[in-house]
């Protein structure tokens, strides 16, 4: 099921060829932890579990917290070793803006990638938290979806801009982006 997600995710999550929807919420702050001041060339990104299925993430140790793990963290290798002197960070605590948080997984700095996805210095936390740090507010800049393989690239993202547009009052503030 997918869960803590608005409307909008809801909706898109719906469509036949769409495989995973996931939310992106930014959230200001660093990742510190009780032996450091906090991180360097870093940033925070708020999200579901379901982001891990449409995002190819390489795990060096753990993984992506589960819906059953509302204070759960992913963090990069270089996060890792910032926070602890380690990349070995599975069950460490760390803290964004007030909320303890438990590290799941530590990846890989993949090379390249989207401007923010991978190949960015991103601390993942729970959208739910996310929401919480922003006073109840889902700040979405951003919904990564995965196509379902084999299926119509072109056909899933005009029923995405249809969806969108109608869940936004026949308003078109958005852009639907592929990586064709």
């Amino acid at each position: 099921t997918r869960t803590g997600m608005n409307f909008t995710e809801l909706e898109i999550g719906q469509i036949d060829d769409v495989a995973a929807v996931a939310p992106m919420m930014l959230i200001s702050g660093l990742p510190t932890s009780g032996q450091s001041r906090g991180t360097k060339n870093s940033f925070v990104l708020a999200t579901t579990p379901e982001y891990a299925n449409a995002i190819n993430l390489v795990f060096v140790q753990g993984s992506f917290f589960s819906p059953a793990q509302k204070t759960g963290a992913v963090i990069p290798e270089e996060v890792a070793v910032q926070l602890y002197g380690t990349s070995q960070a599975v069950g460490r605590e760390l803290t964004v803006r007030g909320k303890s948080l438990q590290v799941t997984g530590v990846i890989k700095k993949p090379e390249g990638g989207l401007n923010v996805g991978p190949g960015s210095n991103i601390t993942y936390i729970p959208y739910e938290v996310g929401k919480d740090i922003n006073g109840g507010t889902a700040n979405i800049f951003r919904i990564v979806t995965k196509v379902a393989p084999r299926a119509d690239v072109k056909a899933t993202v005009e029923e995405m801009k249809r969806t969108l547009k109608e869940s936004h009052g026949g308003e078109t503030y958005f852009t639907v982006l592929t990586q064709e």
